[in-house]
């Protein structure tokens, strides 16, 4: 891609003749695209990394777009982007983001192109602007570029804390928010809001403090709950392209663990070596050498025969962890130290929530520019030094970009012929051996989106709401 330069910042320059741009998925605001050169595609010896374009999305109805506030918004995400890098300290976790231009004639013959292919339910929001955001396309691992088929695992793990648990890094809260959880966790209070919305079917067994806790199987325990209850937390995608998700058959989702796990004889067997494949993904320390990579031990989650009690899961208490219990530099670590920065300022924003109108900005995202005013300088600066001159509103907007994010597991199975090929590095740092098979493996995050000035608000209504969905269910349980 060409490369020119606006205001000091550099913009990828894109256009159909030498780029291919295919649709891949959208969310609310934004449309996904897959983009790959044209002409590296022909080469097989050009290293043609996969990325991903994100395309803002606004109504139909909305005739005049001002494209230098759009500018101007992806330039604030992107400054915003590099301060959050600094405070994950590892690069292979977080891909930085750049700013895009996309050359197109007739927008809309675009739009009409793509079309085709989105859901019915989205077509009311198009494409009206032709800045946009590059990312590398993490469904595919950043170091390999052999056709083989490439795997990839979504979580959104949510928020693994709750205020009524022993990590002693919280302010003095008020004693109502802690018996608010009534020992449940936000995620799980959550579901009986989902569920009272009928935005959901049934309440789903994952608990973000099993896979928070760093114990193997509480570990296992949440992974066999986003498989049977994805929602929108867990997702299988093959070559970038989503193949297990919410709403489709689990038979599906048993026919990719057998193409994966080929050698493997029964469909229990799969599951049990694919959630200790995770398992030991989300615990590794991708800074340091593992040498040699040794087996991996897989734990079997023993199967309960006893019929057990349908209501047991609305009864019980979310099981509080101790937080050194997770590896120093594994992505669930770093994760849960951002996400604690919401916990530890929560009560400076309750205050000044009830002080001040300074969370109730006209710019919802005005903020941002004053944090980027005051630490652009400090691209060099390390993540102590950096935390050290936060405010502690500024903190508490940094920790939530960590609470609705997404951990992106990729893998493929690779034979003993192409680790042989292998540097030493990779194969100390991103193999693991599991039951006789050999993956190469990355994680990195995502989706980690600055919220807007309101969120504190949004979050204690939610909470709020959550609770009283809880109690109105356990009472209409109670009375049957």
């Amino acid at each position: 891609c060409s490369i020119t330069n606006i205001n000091n910042e550099s913009i990828e320059y894109i256009d159909s003749e030498n780029h291919q741009l295919i649709y891949k998925a959208e969310g609310n605001a934004n449309m996904i695209l897959s983009l790959s050169d044209k002409k590296s595609n022909q080469n097989l010896n050009v290293n043609n990394e996969k990325k991903i374009l994100r395309l803002r999305k606004v109504c139909k109805e909305q005739h005049t777009i001002d494209q230098i506030n759009e500018l101007k918004q992806l330039k604030r995400f992107i400054a915003y982007a590099k301060l959050i890098n600094i405070l994950f300290e590892q690069e292979n976790f977080f891909r930085s983001p750049k700013l895009a231009f996309l050359n197109v004639v007739d927008l809309h013959e675009f739009n009409t192109n793509l079309n085709k292919y989105r859901p019915v339910d989205r077509l009311d929001k198009e494409i009206r602007t032709t800045f946009g955001i590059i990312y590398p396309d993490v469904t595919f691992l950043p170091f390999d570029n052999r056709s083989n088929n490439v795997y990839c695992i979504e979580i959104k793990p949510k928020q693994g804390w709750t205020f009524y648990d022993n990590n002693n890094i919280c302010d003095d809260l008020d004693d109502t928010l802690i018996d608010f959880e009534m020992q449940k966790c936000r995620y799980c209070l959550s579901q009986y809001l989902k569920l009272k919305k009928k935005k959901i079917d049934k309440v789903s067994k994952y608990c973000p403090l099993d896979l928070f806790s760093g114990k193997p199987f509480r570990m296992l325990q949440a992974i066999k709950g986003l498989i049977g209850s994805p929602q929108n937390n867990f997702k299988l995608i093959k070559n970038g392209n989503i193949v297990y998700k919410n709403g489709l058959e689990k038979s599906v989702f048993n026919k990719m663990l057998k193409e994966i796990f080929i050698t493997s004889k029964t469909k229990e067997e799969r599951k049990t070596i694919f959630m200790n494949l995770l398992r030991e993904a989300l615990l590794r320390d991708f800074t340091i050498d593992c040498d040699p990579p040794s087996d991996c031990k897989v734990l079997t989650m023993r199967k309960d025969r006893r019929k057990k009690d349908r209501n047991q899961i609305h009864e019980r208490n979310c099981q509080i962890f101790e937080r050194n219990s997770l590896p120093r530099n594994s992505v669930l670590h770093r994760l849960l130290d951002n996400q604690l920065l919401v916990k530890s300022n929560f009560s400076h924003m309750q205050n000044e929530l009830v002080t001040s109108r300074a969370l109730q900005e006209h710019d919802e995202y005005e903020y941002i520019d004053e944090l980027v005013q005051k630490y652009n300088h400090q691209n060099q600066c390390t993540k102590d030094q950096l935390l050290n001159s936060l405010n502690h509103k500024e903190k508490y907007f940094f920790g939530a970009t960590s609470l609705d994010c997404s951990i992106m597991i990729t893998f493929r199975r690779i034979s003993d012929y192409e680790l042989n090929n292998f540097s030493r590095e990779l194969i100390n740092r991103h193999t693991i051996f599991i039951n006789g098979m050999k993956f190469l493996v990355n994680v990195t995050i995502i989706d980690l989106d600055s919220k807007t000035s309101k969120h504190f608000n949004k979050y204690l209504q939610q909470m709020r709401a959550s609770q009283l969905a809880y109690q109105e269910f356990l009472a209409k349980l109670n009375r049957k």
